[in-house]
């Protein structure tokens, strides 16, 4: 009786067991993943956060590759209405960001679950900025005085050569890393002003600037989760 007692309080702890043993043990051979990430800044702006989907597969140990989805999506609208000059308006506004990038990782074992990698990758970013204000003023005698729309964009092109560098935390199927990529970018940035006047007089103006060319080399610094299938 008491044996089978004993083997009753035994076999439910077995997949218990099983788990915890090999919950710190994947099998980095062939493993495909799927995560999600957040950079801290960005080649086109320091002030640009963008949320990057990736993408991994683990040829074995020592090698891996991946490919990774950044992108930033902003938009915003408002009315706006001073009343001391009898103004009132709308703007509308985009902000958005978008790419394309991969790379090769060879990685080091450090201690159990922890790993450091080094690697070579290649990305092309897009950033589209776009503004839209229409102005209506009118006097006293609520007569039109003033009426504009004023468009403004700048967009701006990326072509990154990444050396990188990071350090990859394992458990179970889920993996935790941070990345450092160093971008040796070259940027081409156009920007465009255009502006319709209706009153006081019908006309327009406009304010082109030819491409410019430029590299930029910075350091961007990342956090991703993923989870190996």
């Amino acid at each position: 009786m008491k044996k089978l007692f004993l083997l009753w309080l035994v076999i439910p702890m077995i997949p218990i067991f099983a788990y915890s043993q090999s919950s710190g043990k994947v099998d980095k051979t062939n493993r495909f993943g799927i995560g999600v990430g957040y950079s801290f800044n960005n080649v086109l702006g320091d002030s640009i956060h963008p949320i990057e989907l990736t993408f991994k597969y683990k040829i074995n140990e020592k090698h891996s590759v991946y490919l990774n989805v950044p992108f930033r999506l902003s938009k915003k609208s408002s009315n706006f209405n001073y009343s001391l000059s009898s103004s009132e308006g709308n703007m509308n506004a985009r902000n958005n960001l978008y790419g394309i990038g991969g790379g090769y990782d060879y990685n080091v074992p450090v201690c159990t679950h922890l790993e450091g990698f080094v690697g070579i990758g290649f990305e092309y970013l897009h950033l589209d900025i776009l503004t839209k204000n229409n102005l209506l003023t009118k006097n006293e005698k609520n007569e039109v005085i003033h009426n504009s729309h004023y468009t403004y964009s700048n967009n701006k092109k990326a072509y990154s050569l990444l050396p990188q560098m990071g350090l990859r935390y394992t458990i179970g199927h889920f993996e935790t890393e941070v990345r450092y990529k160093l971008y040796m970018a070259k940027i081409r940035d156009t920007m465009d002003e255009y502006e319709i006047f209706e009153v006081p007089v019908v006309g327009e103006s406009r304010t082109y600037r030819a491409p410019i060319n430029e590299t930029k080399l910075q350091g961007v610094l990342s956090f991703n989760i993923s989870y190996f299938f």
